[in-house]
C-alpha cells in the first residue's frame, strides 16, 4: 500500500512537471521563432533532461495508472529532436516541441488525472 501511495504522489508531481514543461517549451519555441536560437537552446537542454525524468516516472508508475501512459511515443520525437539540435535546424526543433511533444505531454496529463478521478 505504501508503495502505491508513493507512486500516486509521483504521478501528482508528474502533473506539475508537465505544466512546467509545457510552459518552458512555449518559452523556448517563442525564442526560436524570434531568431534567438542560443537562448532557446539554453532552455531546451534542461527540458530534455526533465522529459527523460518524466518518462522514467511514467514507467515506474505504470501499474497504478488507470489509463496507461505510453512512454514510447516520445522516443521517436526525442531522436528527431537530437538530430535537429545537432543539425542546428531550429525551425524543426521548435515545431517538434510545439506540435509533437507538447500535445503528447497534455495527453499524458489527462491520462494521469483519470487515475485520481477513479
Amino acid at each position: 500500500m505504501e508503495q502505491n501511495k508513493q507512486k500516486l504522489e509521483l504521478l501528482e508531481t508528474s502533473c506539475e512537471m508537465i505544466d512546467s514543461l509545457v510552459s518552458r517549451i512555449e518559452q523556448a519555441v517563442t525564442l526560436y521563432h524570434g531568431g534567438k536560437e542560443a537562448e532557446g537552446s539554453q532552455k531546451i537542454i534542461p527540458i530534455i533532461d526533465d522529459l527523460e525524468q518524466l518518462m522514467q516516472a511514467m514507467t515506474l508508475t505504470a501499474d497504478v495508472q488507470v489509463e496507461k501512459v505510453e512512454v514510447f511515443v516520445l522516443n521517436d520525437f526525442l531522436t528527431e529532436i537530437v538530430s535537429a539540435f545537432e543539425n542546428q535546424d531550429y525551425v524543426l526543433l521548435a515545431d517538434l516541441f510545439e506540435y509533437e511533444v507538447s500535445p503528447v505531454l497534455q495527453a499524458w496529463k489527462e491520462k494521469i488525472l483519470v487515475t485520481f478521478e477513479a
